[in-house]
């Protein structure tokens, strides 16, 4: 599969550079990473259902595990759940950079995936509003932290 299009990585870089940030350490990526898929989810559930955002994220997970071993085995459904509790619990040990790369691997293969049914300028405008309909460090139930 061809590497993610200059408009997706533009997104996935303005989406993970602060909840997916050079200087966390490897449980506040994971963190993240959770995140940022919770908040793509809540976006695009309603649109593309719970069944078709976990098998497109379970395609990315599949897809960049070759690349990305501390991937290998792991489910879609793991990713967003529990503040990223699954991939925290395979980051330990491992360097924060490590896990930074296939959380951001994953979500750019995710979004250029969705990019291939919807249409890039759909997937990029979607993924967008995500963040432009709250604050960063808004809770994903819009509850004050």
């Amino acid at each position: 599969m061809n590497a993610p299009s200059p408009a997706i990585r533009s997104l996935v870089r303005s989406i993970t550079e602060t909840h997916v940030a050079p200087q966390l350490d490897a449980k506040g990526v994971a963190t993240g990473a959770a995140t940022v898929t919770e908040r793509l989810a809540e976006r695009l559930m309603p649109l593309i259902g719970a069944a078709g955002f976990h098998a497109l994220l379970q395609r990315a997970v599949s897809l960049e595990a070759a690349e990305h071993p501390l991937l290998e085995g792991m489910r879609g459904e793991d990713l967003p759940n529990a503040q990223g509790q699954a991939l925290a619990e395979r980051a330990l040990g491992r360097e924060p950079v490590e896990v930074r790369e296939a959380a951001i691997a994953v979500i750019a293969r995710f979004l250029e995936l969705l990019a291939h049914f919807l249409g890039e300028e759909l997937t990029v405008r979607l993924a967008t509003r995500a963040w432009a309909d709250r604050p960063p460090d808004a809770s994903p139930e819009g509850e004050a932290g």
